[in-house]
């Protein structure tokens, strides 16, 4: 294999590297994104049971307060309405807390997900370009060693040489 053969093929093979390259990190950002979004569907998932389970939690301390309230013999006037009002409301306040902090672990893990795909689309791109400028820069080497010889003109009408006297 002559010299110019070489330099054409090995300048195809980095092209063929970079690329895959990019298609080797597309490959990966789309696996991490599907893991992430994964993570995000366990997290508000359990943030769900988190929230289901405050909420029993809150009807067996309500269900105490009225069965200590009857037992006493307490009116069922408006403080102990106002205590188990107070119970039930704490009770739902912090159920509704465990659901907004699962949905926005959840929503940081879409987002980093998506922002995975845009890396690893990028990547992809850049290796094709960082391919394609391979192939041309080689090509023009090539084509200057190897094309047909040129003319040196000069760098510009003017003159070059100095005259005296």
């Amino acid at each position: 294999m002559d010299t110019a053969t070489m330099m054409l093929v090995g300048q195809g093979i980095q092209a063929g590297a970079r690329i895959s390259g990019g298609v080797s990190a597309l490959d990966a950002s789309k696996f991490n994104a599907a893991a992430m979004e994964r993570q995000a569907t366990d997290e508000f998932a359990a943030g769900t049971r988190s929230a289901a389970e405050r909420r029993r939690e809150t009807e067996l301390v309500l269900s105490r307060a009225r069965a200590v309230g009857a037992a006493s013999g307490a009116p069922g006037g408006p403080s102990l309405l106002d205590v188990v009002g107070d119970i039930g409301a704490r009770g739902e306040y912090q159920a509704q807390a465990e659901m907004y902090t699962a949905g926005q672990r959840a929503r940081n893990l879409k987002d980093k997900a998506e922002a995975a795909r845009f890396e690893g689309r990028n990547a992809f791109v850049g290796s094709i370009l960082e391919g394609v400028s391979g192939l041309a820069i080689g090509a023009g080497r090539y084509d200057s060693l190897y094309g047909p010889p040129r003319r040196n003109t000069g760098i510009g009408p003017w003159r070059t040489t100095t005259t005296y006297g």
